[in-house]
């Protein structure tokens, strides 16, 4: 079935009277753990070992580190995915 976007519609947002649905200063803190859970059940869990999670993890890291201008995301992670998702928890919304 079609989504039709009728005329008056349009023009409503052409005028700028549609308000966004969406709001995009505060992500609840129940969304970020469902997005570790959604993350690390992809990717799959870090590990001390070499494994593919645990490069992932890493080049994840090291690339937020850089764009941020940091060395770590947290001090004393134990790992690259907690220093990860902590840092995703623990972040301020905007």
């Amino acid at each position: 079935m079609a989504i039709f976007e009728l005329f008056s519609k349009r023009q409503k947002k052409l005028r700028g009277e549609v308000a966004d649905v969406y709001q995009y200063t505060n992500i609840p803190n129940a969304f970020r753990v469902q997005v570790v859970h959604i993350v690390r059940d992809t990717i799959g869990e870090d590990s001390v070992y070499e494994t593919e999670a645990s490069n992932i993890y890493r080049l994840v890291h090291q690339t937020l580190c850089k764009e941020y201008g940091v060395f770590s995301l947290k001090q004393y992670a134990d790992s690259n995915f907690g220093a990860i998702f902590d840092y995703f928890l623990a972040e301020k919304d905007h």
